[in-house]
This record gives C-alpha cells, sequence and structure tokens, in this order.
C-alpha cells in the first residue's frame, strides 16, 4: 500500500499455479487474444495496436519514446514531479531535444499552460503524466488531444496511476498513446506495461526515417507476435513470428486481472475508488492530517500523498512502527518529495473500507507513538524476532492481503 504497487487480487495468484504452454503455442495466442480485448476495454478504445510489452513501467516508456520520437526531433514534457523528470532523463538519452513545462510539485497544468508551450516549442510529441503518483496530483486530459491534434503533435500520457482508478477514455480524448502497468490498481504484479496506439501514432511508427536501434523494443516487430498491429494480414495463427519468450505465467495473471476488472465494470471501479478515497481524506482530516495537495479538485484519487505533520522529523520512524506492529507498508516520498511526505496506495485490491480504516488507524498510533514514546495496547500484529523475521512477516501479509 505504499503507492508504488498493491497487493494482486487472490484469483491472479492463484493463476500462477497453473500449468505452463510453451508460449507459440495456440492457445497461448487465444489468450494473448483475451488480453488485448481486455486492455481496449480498460483503455476505452477500438485501437487495433493494443497489447502487453514484457517489462515494467520504465521500459515501457522508453518503448513509447523510441517508437514514437526520432533522433533530433523535439518532445515536450509536463514536469511536475519525479516522471516528468524521469521521462526527460530517457528522452535525453535517446538523443531528443527535450523541452519542459516545469511546475511547482503539487500543482497541475491548465490547457491556456499547455498550449503556450506547444506554440512556443513546436514538438512532435507532448508527454502527460495524468496521475503523478510521487506528489499525488491528477493531471485534467480536457482538451489537451483536441489541442494536440490542432498543432501537429501526438499526445502520450502515461495512465499508470490513474487507470482502473478514475475515469479514462483514450479515443473520446484524442490520446495517441497511453501506457499503463500491470499492477496498482489492475491488481496483477508488475511485469507488463500495456499500451495503445491510435491510428495517428501507428502511421508515425510506419514513416520512421531512421531505424530503431533496439529490437526488443520495436513495435513493428512486436506487431510480428501479436494480433492488430502494424500488419493487417495477421490473421494467420502460423504467421506470428517469434519475437521474444513470453512470460506466460504473467500472462495468465494479467488475463485474471482484466476479467476481475470487467466483471466488476469500469464504472463500479471508479465508483469504488471514489469512495475509499474520500473515506480516507474525511479521516485524514479528523486527525489532523493534511494533503500534500492543496486544492482538491487536482488530488489524485488512489493514490493518497500525505504531508509528514509538525514533530515528526524522521518519517521513517513512523513506518517503521507501522510495518512492525500492523505489517502495512506505506511510502515515504521519492523525487521532489523524498521524506516530505507519507503515501498511501488504496486502490485495486485494497481499494475497500476495511483498509482504509485500518490505514487511519494505524498512522495515527505511529505518528502518536514517535511523537509521545508510548505504545497503544490496543490490536495489531505486535512484532517479535529479529529484522529478517519482522520482514518477512511483513512480506507476507502484504503479498497474501
Amino acid at each position: 500500500m505504499d503507492g508504488i504497487t498493491s497487493n494482486p487480487y487472490p484469483r491472479v495468484i492463484e493463476a500462477f499455479k497453473l500449468p505452463i504452454i510453451g508460449f507459440m503455442d495456440s492457445k497461448v495466442y487465444h489468450i494473448m487474444d483475451e488480453v488485448q480485448n481486455g486492455l481496449r476495454y480498460i483503455f476505452q478504445t477500438k485501437n487495433k495496436f493494443t497489447l502487453p510489452v514484457t517489462g515494467t513501467g520504465t521500459l515501457g516508456i522508453e518503448t513509447v519514446l523510441l517508437n514514437l520520437v526520432e533522433p533530433g526531433e523535439i518532445i515536450l514534457i509536463t514536469n511536475n514531479g519525479f516522471w516528468g523528470d524521469r521521462v526527460g532523463n530517457l528522452a535525453k538519452r535517446a538523443g531528443f531535444e527535450v523541452k519542459t513545462v516545469d511546475k511547482t510539485p503539487g500543482t497541475a497544468y491548465s490547457l491556456s499552460e499547455l498550449e503556450e508551450a506547444i506554440k512556443t516549442h513546436k514538438p512532435q510529441v507532448l508527454y502527460v503524466t495524468h496521475g503523478e503518483s510521487s506528489t499525488g496530483v491528477i493531471q485534467d486530459l480536457t482538451g489537451i488531444g483536441d489541442l494536440c491534434k490542432s498543432n501537429g503533435c501526438l499526445l502520450v500520457v502515461d495512465v499508470v496511476s490513474s487507470i482502473g482508478i478514475v475515469p479514462l477514455f483514450v479515443d473520446r480524448w484524442n490520446i495517441d498513446v497511453a501506457i499503463c502497468s500491470s499492477h496498482k490498481a489492475l491488481g496483477s504484479v508488475a511485469g507488463f506495461t500495456p499500451l495503445t496506439f491510435s491510428p495517428r501514432a501507428v502511421d508515425k511508427i510506419t514513416k520512421r526515417k531512421t531505424i530503431l536501434r533496439s529490437f526488443m523494443l520495436d513495435m513493428k516487430e512486436l506487431t510480428e507476435f501479436w494480433r492488430g498491429g502494424l500488419n493487417d494480414d495477421d490473421e494467420d495463427e502460423d504467421e506470428r513470428k517469434c519475437h521474444h519468450t513470453l512470460p506466460v505465467l504473467q500472462l495468465y495473471a494479467l488475463r485474471e486481472a482484466l476479467s476481475i476488472i470487467a466483471a466488476e465494470t469500469l464504472e463500479k471501479s471508479w465508483e469504488r475508488h471514489e469512495t475509499t478515497s474520500k473515506r480516507l481524506s474525511d479521516g485524514l482530516e479528523k486527525i489532523d492530517l493534511q494533503h500534500f495537495v492543496k486544492k482538491s479538485k487536482h488530488r489524485l484519487t488512489g493514490t493518497i500523498v500525505i504531508k509528514v505533520p509538525e514533530g515528526i522529523s524522521n518519517i521513517t520512524k513512523v513506518l517503521k512502527y507501522v510495518k512492525e506492529k500492523y505489517n502495512l507498508i506505506f511510502g515515504k516520498g521519492f523525487g521532489p518529495t523524498k521524506d516530505k511526505v507519507i503515501i498511501v496506495g488504496i486502490y485495486g485490491f485494497n481499494g475497500n473500507s476495511e483498509k482504509v480504516d485500518l490505514t487511519l488507524k494505524a498512522l495515527k498510533e505511529g505518528i502518536d507513538f514517535v511523537k509521545t514514546g508510548k505504545v497503544d495496547s490496543g490490536t495489531g500484529t505486535s512484532s517479535t524476532g529479529n529484522g529478517l523475521d519482522t520482514a518477512s512477516k511483513a512480506v507476507d501479509v502484504f503479498i497474501t492481503g
């Protein structure tokens, strides 16, 4: 519950016990098709070119950058937290001309600010982080896709911390590429990065003037393996070409996670996450804890970023207490918020009232303990034994819920 990952759904864990099938088997191809259809649903898109790449979120970001931008082209990046800075780092390493729209961490962009930056820098790609998990900011995407389209640039959106949590409509909002990850609210484990590409984005890839220097990340090569990509004649299973060894167990897990979301429906998932986040926010106010993001309309649902309260000079002590007594793992910030905040992830399998109430109890008790030195004798899982034993217990509960 640290805002970086989450407990997988129990059905996802069970999927890892299924027999392994060779990744070039027709049964695996069928599962791949099911996964792609599930991804189209959560992205709310009809894009044929929708698939998961093997690797975690940062690799997915790098994949998108390398395929869409060529050396010397301009990429404009919104930078109001850790992830904007990370994307800038990746883009510079690739030899792109990087421009940024910098803003104070904890704040969001207006449409007019982005319009001014686009007209000034004339980028080929605008990169926006929808949910900035390091600060707890949600970026309103309304109108950005239309703005990019009218100015001849592609819109790439990182939805890792928002998909399944808040409304997202890739097609309706004219998003050219969306990047998410298989963990967090999707409820699977890290290891896949689902991507979706609009026809405009696919056209940019097919008309590249330079050869992509990475085979593994080349979407033209990947679509020789996954359906619905750059080839129109990909209906014959025998025509699928081996691109890399697919992690079949993780594919099972992702299919389970997507089926769970589909059964709940996106609308119900959005509603559940809004309800649990409000419950947490209301509870924080009662115990005198404040959000890092001042304006409520800019606060990210699901990932709640809390200011370290006065009187606490070392937040690690609070988190250590909470982990050892309650087996709960919270984050202490990263990037611009390192050691300044507590990050709580209430989403996916953990997005429920029970986890919210336990979080509030544990935080209040941990803060009181660090301030006063007194130990509450109430409920909770007290820790005994050495540090390794404590860590093992924490990991066990974190994994099994």
